[in-house]
Order: structure tokens, then C-alpha cells, then sequence
């Protein structure tokens, strides 16, 4: 039940007691940094990585600490993989794992026909992955170089998983969660609206359940943080939480 879930959550880190103490101490919802200079990377590092603290930075310093992947507009990504749907053709559909196939190529321009339309999503058959555009695309790293994507230069590139590509319509979300593992996000185009919680907060968002290898993906008591029709139990935590 949802108790056996919260016990092995509780018992994935080690560090909660101590992330516990720091929130504590500087509560996201009253101190979130503002940094209007340059800051080495061993700075970033030393007071934002391994404290876990939300930082506000103009881009060009993100420049300066070596995030080097460039923006796009749709537009310019439809010029890069073009493509034009022919009445009665079938739909090219998406699956996790098929940029990882010996022969795959790195096709995106239906998907990005289907965002310039701006199309729901739209899955295959109940316990597959297919979608008409890649959510959890996963991608051999030499693709990257397509996107003008690089490697971000915190952590050596041997401590990364396989890059994964997502898109993603207006309408698109995906429900309140904990990944099973640390998440660099690089906008490649258009904006995406976040809601984050430290982890001090586990114990008001009290997972429902946990899946995978580890049990270490697991999906929060309240699905939709920002939707303006929550139910009273899901305002009442959310007014709790120092999130940002």
C-alpha cells in the first residue's frame, strides 16, 4: 500500500536528513539568488550543485561556465529535418528506444510538423511507447551534434546515461515525480514551465508509487501542481511547500 511506498522512498537517500536541515535553513520560497555576474564553475559547483539551491543566471553566464548548446525556433528546426505530410501516408510514430537501433536515424521532421500544428499527443496501443512526437526519446550521442547540443561541463561524460529528446505541444505536461537519477534539461526551443520542490518536501508530497529497477521513480500525491482546479487536499499541500 501507499505506506510501503513512503518507507522505501524515505529509504532511497541518504541525504534527506541532511537536505531536510538546509531547506530548513534557507526555505526555497524566501531565498532564491539572483546572480547578475560571473561565477567559476568551482563556485557553481561548491554553492549551487552541492546544495541543491535554485539559482536565477542571465544566459551569457551560462555561457561563461561552458554551456555552449544553441537555441532554435521551431522554424529553423523544420529547415534542418524538412518534411511534408502526403495525403494518406501513415503517421511516423515515436517509440523510446528507436534512436538507439543499429540503423536509426534521427528523423524529426513529422515531429516537428506535429508541434508547428501544435497536435495533442497521441499514443499507440495500450503498453507501448509509440507517440507521434519523441517523449523520452532515447538517443545515441553522436545526434546531439544535429541539435548543436554538447555535453554539459559539470560532470565528466562518462557519469551521463543515454541522452533522451523530448517535445512537446502546449498541451503537453507530464504529473509531479522524482526521476530515479540527477536531470541536466537543455531547451532546444520554445519554453517550458517548471515546478520544483526540494527534497525536504517528501514528506508532504508522499509518493503513491514507485517504479522501476531501484524503485527510485516515483510519482507524487498531487499529479497536476498547477492546475487551477485542484482539489482542496491538493491546494492545502501545495500552500506548504516551499517550491519555486
Amino acid at each position: 500500500g501507499i505506506y510501503s511506498f513512503q518507507r522505501n522512498y524515505r529509504g532511497l537517500w541518504y541525504l534527506q536528513k541532511v537536505h531536510d536541515q538546509f531547506f530548513e535553513q534557507f526555505p526555497h520560497k524566501l531565498y532564491i539568488p539572483h546572480l547578475d555576474q560571473p561565477i567559476s564553475r568551482k563556485q557553481f559547483h561548491e554553492v549551487f550543485r552541492q546544495t541543491s539551491t535554485p539559482v536565477v543566471m542571465k544566459f551569457e553566464h551560462l555561457r561563461n561556465l561552458g554551456v555552449l548548446t544553441r537555441g532554435w525556433t521551431i522554424k529553423e528546426l523544420r529547415e534542418r529535418f524538412p518534411y511534408q505530410p502526403k495525403p494518406g501516408a501513415k503517421k511516423l510514430a515515436y517509440h523510446a528506444k528507436a534512436g538507439l537501433a543499429p540503423d536509426a536515424q534521427l528523423d524529426l521532421g513529422p515531429a516537428l510538423y506535429e508541434l508547428e500544428q501544435n497536435n495533442k499527443l497521441s499514443r499507440g496501443a495500450k503498453g507501448t511507447t509509440l507517440r507521434n512526437f519523441p517523449r523520452n526519446l532515447m538517443i545515441k550521442p553522436k545526434y546531439l551534434s544535429l541539435l548543436d547540443a554538447t555535453f554539459p561541463p559539470f560532470l565528466p561524460r562518462s557519469q551521463f546515461q543515454v541522452p533522451t529528446l523530448w517535445m512537446g505541444t502546449t498541451t503537453a505536461d507530464t504529473k509531479l515525480h522524482h526521476d530515479c537519477c540527477d536531470n541536466f534539461v537543455m531547451m532546444i526551443a520554445g519554453t517550458k514551465r517548471w515546478t520544483i520542490a526540494p527534497p525536504s518536501e517528501t514528506h508532504e508530497l508522499k509518493p503513491v508509487s514507485c517504479t522501476g529497477k531501484h524503485q527510485s521513480l516515483c510519482w507524487s500525491s498531487v499529479k497536476y501542481p498547477n492546475d487551477p482546479n485542484m482539489s482542496q487536499r491538493d491546494r492545502s499541500i501545495m500552500d506548504k511547500l516551499q517550491y519555486i
